[in-house]
């Protein structure tokens, strides 16, 4: 969850500009498709992402041909550190980020999913 937790605050922050009563809806999905485009390139390789934002928002995270492979995929130093501390084996290293990759990848899907509806 460390990978995830900046992530996971800024997702909070934007589902709180969604959950106002008031509020500008052009401006609350901006904010969103301002993050979702500053996760993908994270996870999907580059010639893969397009400038169209109905184009980024039909990218399928569940193909595997899409994702970059997992150790090119930077998991950040928060992350990094933790997994240096834990004196994880190299396997169980590596399962790790992939389930992690795996979990960025669904938790995108979902939101560009429930976004382009």
């Amino acid at each position: 969850m460390l990978f995830l937790m900046p992530y996971l605050q800024e997702f909070r922050r934007i589902n709180r500009l969604f959950q106002q009563d008031r509020g500008n809806p052009l401006k609350m999905l901006e904010c969103f498709l301002l993050f979702f485009c500053s996760l993908i390139p994270r996870v999907v390789k580059t010639e893969r992402i397009s400038m169209s934002d109905e184009q980024l928002l039909e990218i399928n995270l569940t193909d595997q041909s899409v994702l970059l492979p997992v150790g090119a995929i930077c998991f950040g130093l928060i992350f990094t550190i933790a997994l240096e501390e834990a004196k994880i084996e190299s396997t169980a290293d590596r399962n790790l980020e992939e389930q992690v990759q795996i979990l960025l990848g669904g938790s995108m899907q979902t939101s560009a999913t429930e976004t382009s509806s």
